[in-house]
């Protein structure tokens, strides 16, 4: 009994100690040699991605010697690892970007367990632009024949290259504009269907679109002007300098054209094309009258104070359904102050070389300009008898010379026109140095202003010229015109000056170019001679040559020397100075190839119009 006591307490202290040593299931075998890492792979599809987890290849790195590779499981995939530092990677997945939990790399203890996971996720797809956005707009004017199409009239045609042929889009014209995509770096142009309209493309009707970039295509179609007639429009312009307050609608205009024809009408076979006149007020928007196909003018009531000029179109002939613009530009006069000693009559007043149909007869008005010789005395002088009187006479112009209107105190448009950029480093030294020679601080801020624009910058074709000699031709005007100019009639004629022309608007200047020619040649300028009228044209005006030869005006300051016993100083001076380089007229003062019986300047623009005074 004893015994089998015994056995059973043995056995059951032997079973006792058994269940002790596994009961704690949590902790660690210290005895173990090895470590478990669980690589749990997850995929995530939110792109449109298509990949499994099975679809991945994972590799697990511990101290040992070879890589343990797996295939990548949602559920996990335990790996037996040998204690120490470890790493888990996986080959890179086109589309996927990965993403690893902390225990995916460190250390891990003997008989330890670890889980790593590894989500790939799908990227968002990249777009890449191909295309670019063209906007078609289109534009209707019914003005001039009752017109009645609307925008969506109109059928819009988008031909654009594709493949190796072309295509083309047709829609309906909108006024808000159509939207069009089209491949880029393929060539587009715009066209429309066919219409009696009178069309007008923007620039990118037709051209090449960048990546993403959006133009847009404007096309405006105006109703069109009966063959039978044209379409004037008449613009009153206003430049009021001094304070004057006159408005458009304070000048009267007239008109005389030929009659539109009325084929319900007989007219007698001696009239071939009737005339209509009609007066209106000015109108700065313009006063629109259609005319038959012959000859019209635009004239005007002179308003005291005010000097008029006409722009090219303000007379000629209409043609078939033209579209001509004709602008009557009314400039007020500076006030001429009378009295005081040494005082001179102004250039903007009356000028009667021949007498004063308003004074019986007597001369007078006009300035000295720039001459040492009065006015009075040069009348004077000459037989009324054998000098011609031109109609020309008139302080009006026409602008023909597109660059005049680009002289402005806004420097912007001299640059645009130039493609240059601004110097204000040249604008510093000519404005200090070259400037005041010609134009004082005290002149007007905007005169002042387009001088030094003139002079530092010129235009396209004053660039020859250089700073000094724009500077000269400014000079120069003001001599023939006793004040600088102011409008753009007065810089049409200091850019003729400079580009070898005749001035549009011709004054008294005449006559004292007559008189300098005899004081420098010692007779008088001869008919119909070239060289004799080219220099009085130089002399008179300042015409610039085409092309300066320093070698001949050095010459000429000799022989200016011989006949006035000083070197040249004034404007007047230069001008006759150049007159002595380049006229080729003989003088025994001039070298022999200077002293030629042709003139070295090879033509003067506008020369066929005659000096005022061309005597015997």
């Amino acid at each position: 009994m004893y015994l089998r006591r015994l056995l059973a307490g043995t056995a059951f202290l032997a079973c006792a100690a058994a269940a002790f040593s596994f009961a704690p299931a949590a902790y660690a075998d210290t005895t173990s040699t090895t470590a478990t890492l669980t690589v749990v792979k997850n995929v995530v599809n939110d792109n449109g991605g298509t990949a499994t987890p099975g679809d991945f290849s994972l590799t697990v790195t511990d101290i040992g010697t070879s890589p343990m590779i797996v295939t990548g499981s949602s559920s996990g995939v335990p790996v037996t690892v040998i204690p120490g530092t470890y790493n888990v990677t996986e080959s890179t997945a086109s589309g996927y970007t990965a993403s690893y939990s902390t225990d995916c790399t460190g250390t891990i203890a003997a008989g330890e367990s670890k889980t790593c996971t590894v989500t790939n996720d799908d990227d968002a797809p990249i777009y890449t632009a191909t295309t670019g956005t063209l906007i078609v707009i289109k534009k209707v004017i019914n003005d001039d024949n009752n017109g009645d199409w609307q925008p969506g009239d109109f059928t819009m045609n988008v031909n654009y290259q594709n493949g190796n042929g072309t295509s083309t889009n047709s829609f309906a014209g909108d006024s808000n504009g159509t939207p069009v995509e089209l491949t880029a770096g393929r060539f587009y142009d715009v066209t429309e269907g066919g219409n009696s309209y009178t069309a007008t493309f923007s620039g990118d009707c037709s051209g090449k679109l960048e990546v993403g970039q959006t133009k847009a295509c404007t096309i405006t179609n105006d109703d069109p002007i009966p063959e039978d007639r044209g379409k004037l429009i008449v613009i009153k312009h206003v430049v009021n300098r001094f304070g004057g307050n006159k408005v458009a609608s304070n000048f009267t205009l007239h008109l005389e054209y030929t009659t539109v024809s009325d084929p319900d009408k007989l007219y007698p076979a001696f009239v071939s094309s009737p005339t209509t006149a009609v007066s209106f007020p000015g109108n700065e928007n313009g006063t629109i009258y259609y005319i038959g196909l012959n000859n019209y003018r635009v004239t005007e009531d002179v308003l005291e104070g005010y000097t008029v000029s006409y722009s090219e179109g303000c007379s000629g002939v209409m043609s078939s359904a033209a579209k001509v613009t004709c602008t009557v530009t009314n400039t007020e006069n500076e006030p001429i102050v009378h009295g005081g000693p040494g005082w001179s009559p102004g250039i903007l007043e009356p000028y009667f070389p021949f007498g004063n149909p308003n004074n019986g007869g007597q001369a007078g008005g006009g300035s000295s300009l720039g001459s040492s010789t009065s006015t009075g005395s040069v009348a004077s002088a000459i037989p009324t008898s054998t000098v011609p009187v031109l109609s020309d006479l008139s302080l009006s112009c026409r602008i023909t010379d597109p660059e005049a209107l680009l002289i402005k105190p806004d420097l912007t448009a001299i640059l645009g026109n130039l493609g240059i950029a601004r110097n204000e480093s040249l604008e510093s030294r000519l404005n200090s140095i070259l400037v005041p020679r010609i134009a004082s601080n005290e002149t007007p801020a905007d005169v002042l202003a387009s001088i030094r624009n003139f002079v530092d910058y010129g235009t396209q074709s004053t660039l020859r010229l250089g700073a000094g000699e724009r500077a000269g031709s400014v000079a120069s005007f003001k001599a023939a015109y006793g004040y600088l100019p102011v409008d753009a009639c007065d810089w049409q004629n200091v850019i003729r000056l400079a580009d070898t022309k005749m001035p549009k608007r011709r004054v008294a200047r005449d006559l004292a170019a007559y008189e300098k020619f005899k004081s420098a040649y010692k007779r008088a300028p001869r008919i119909g001679t070239l060289a004799d009228t080219i220099a009085q044209s130089l002399s008179g005006y300042g015409i610039r040559p085409q092309t300066r030869d320093m070698d001949a005006e050095r010459w000429a300051v000799g022989a200016f020397s011989g006949l006035f016993g000083h070197r040249p100083s004034s404007t007047d001076d230069w001008d006759l100075n150049r007159a002595l380089a380049y006229s080729g007229v003989t003088t025994r003062w001039l070298p022999a190839y200077l002293a030629m019986s042709s003139s070295r300047v090879i033509s003067i623009d506008g020369l066929d119009t005659g000096l005022a005074f061309l005597v015997k």
